[in-house]
């Protein structure tokens, strides 16, 4: 979906890219792998458009942060800042991560027990 401005993003980011890999959808964003200049792979995250979508993005970037300060692989922004892409259909949040090797796990595929889990964990 996102695939016709991504190249823009890349250029507004100031990141220059040597391959971008098929993306992966999951419930709330797009992720497209990119490979940049120096071999290191970052994704950059087109998330859902939706009210509060910027304060959720902040609360679990701050998680992943504190989780990696204890040792556990998350995702980490790769540039702090966030973009907002306006278009017909509202405004969208992009941001840019390292990359953890992986698939986004689509909705419906979790369960309650996932969702019961994943609530007892955070």
């Amino acid at each position: 979906m996102y695939q016709g401005v991504l190249e823009k993003v890349l250029m507004k980011y100031d990141i220059g890219f040597v391959d971008i890999f098929h993306h992966q959808k999951g419930y709330r964003n797009e992720i497209w792998p990119i490979e940049i200049d120096d071999s290191q792979m970052i994704n950059v995250t087109f998330f859902k458009r939706e009210p509060g979508s910027l304060e959720r993005i902040l609360r679990a970037d701050a998680v992943s942060e504190y989780l990696a300060s204890k040792g556990m692989p998350t995702r980490r922004r790769f540039d702090k800042r966030t973009m907002q892409l306006k278009g017909s259909r509202g405004e969208t949040n992009v941001a840019v991560y390292t990359y953890l090797p992986g698939d986004t796990i689509p909705w419906e595929a979790y369960t309650m027990k996932h969702m019961k889990q994943l609530g007892q964990t955070m």
